[in-house]
């Protein structure tokens, strides 16, 4: 179980840096929109699951 939690963790942070990456990429050199909704949903999902993390942390 805690296993999973760690991976959770490490999957979230690496989809926040993830985006922005994509994002500082997308700001650099004019591409696709595409790429820039990517990024936006990488961030958002790693937001997300970080407060879904904290909220469950802190009901037990």
């Amino acid at each position: 179980m805690r296993k999973k939690m760690a991976v959770s963790v490490g999957l979230s942070a690496l989809a926040g840096v993830a985006g922005i990456v994509f994002l500082v990429t997308f700001f650099s050199s004019h591409r696709s929109p595409f790429e820039l909704v990517v990024g936006m949903l990488l961030v958002f999902l790693a937001v997300l699951n970080g407060i879904m993390m904290y909220r469950n942390r802190t009901h037990r």
